[in-house]
């Protein structure tokens, strides 16, 4: 267990958690603890989370991350590739804001990567329709998998694809 750090910022006069390291089971107890102290600042509530240092998410972590949206509109700058696919998984990532522009380089978070400073396709739009993918790949893959064991279901039989002319079109 790497254990889980939490720093506080401001992010446009709303507040910020900064997280490094893991957020788990273990760890959920700490982010609940800042939660339940961060600092309301008026209509509307915006709460921003840094996660560019989070390195693991298990679902209490985005238990802790779908809760504060109950009071809070949740932003995630820098959401890695296991984090995207979590939210995928649990079909949350509608849910959440990905502000652009990212956080700057400089920010407290300390963390920087030379995407942070490309100009040409957005970093994070590309991540994501990689991970939209994968999952897409793989679920369809499954899906055929599943058909192809399983067969049609009892007493029915496999339709063909519809002609134009029985669409009502």
């Amino acid at each position: 267990m790497r254990g889980l750090r939490i720093r506080t910022s401001l992010h446009q006069g709303h507040p910020l958690l900064i997280l490094t390291g893991e957020l788990d089971y273990d760890t959920a107890p700490q982010l609940q603890a800042a939660l339940d102290i961060a600092p309301r600042r008026g209509p509307p509530h915006i709460l921003y989370f840094d996660v560019r240092g989070l390195s693991f998410c298990d679902c209490s972590g985005l238990n802790l991350l779908l809760r504060a949206r109950t009071r809070n509109t949740v932003g995630l700058f820098g959401a890695g590739a296991q984090l995207m696919r979590l939210l995928g998984l649990a079909g949350a990532h509608g849910l959440f804001e990905f502000p652009q522009p990212a956080l700057p380089a400089t920010h407290p978070s300390g963390t920087h990567t030379p995407a942070d400073d490309s100009i040409g396709p957005d970093p994070y739009e590309l991540r994501r329709a990689r991970v939209d993918a994968t999952l897409n790949a793989s679920t369809d893959e499954t899906a055929r998998a599943l058909a192809a064991a399983l067969g049609p279901p009892p007493g029915t039989q496999l339709a063909g694809p519809a002609r134009s002319d029985e669409t009502g079109g």
